[in-house]
């Protein structure tokens, strides 16, 4: 097992935008997107 340092919000939003379709379900990518953008997560 491997470990890597926290990412920060913006390396988080850019992972599940960049892993939409393929690594993530577009609706739950969506979503994620849409509460971090906002502010809630």
């Amino acid at each position: 097992m491997t470990t890597r340092d926290k990412l920060s919000p913006n390396d988080a939003r850019n992972e599940i935008a960049k892993g939409r379709g393929t690594l993530f379900d577009p609706k739950f990518a969506d979503i994620m997107l849409k509460l971090i953008d906002e502010g809630a997560i």
